[in-house]
């Protein structure tokens, strides 16, 4: 890997990416192609400084092994759920989950959110009476969300 994109925005930062070259011939250049694409922020010392307390103390870490923890209670709980399969481990803070089409009815009806996902991904898993979803978990998602989510869910 020559150079890689640190996205810091969905983990608790606002507008906030970085581009970290590890070959440093590669970033020869790149403050002017960066501002020639039109990314070159007035006041960028903001967008700095809230990256240093983002990766000072470990904020980064802190906030992302919450919301992969909470991933792992939700595929947990998911899992004891009648009819309900987890086809991939759950290895960041995305679940994915094939469950019964009048569970997803059910739950949307009680005003849960969450995402159908592509079925093809999975081939012929799924059934006609399925649906493929993905939940995903924030930092800032409580616990009793979770925990509530799940209640519902297992009826």
């Amino acid at each position: 890997v020559d150079v890689m994109s640190f996205g810091a925005t969905k983990n608790g930062a606002m507008m906030l990416e970085a581009v970290v070259f590890f070959d440093l011939a590669l970033a020869e250049d790149f403050a002017y192609r960066r501002m020639r694409a039109g990314q070159l922020i007035s006041k960028s010392r903001y967008l700095g400084a809230q990256m240093v307390a983002y990766l000072e103390n470990g904020l980064w870490l802190e906030n992302a092994r919450r919301a992969n923890a909470l991933a792992q209670k939700l595929a947990a709980g998911l899992a004891q759920v009648n009819a309900v399969r987890i086809p991939n481990p759950v290895e960041a803070n995305e679940v994915f989950a094939i469950i019964p089409r009048k569970l997803n009815d059910r739950l949307l009806a009680s005003g849960a959110r969450f995402y159908d996902w592509m079925p093809d991904s999975l081939g012929n898993a799924i059934g006609a009476d399925e649906i493929f979803v993905r939940f995903v978990l924030s930092f800032a998602t409580p616990e009793t969300d979770v925990e509530r989510f799940v209640a519902l869910a297992k009826g």
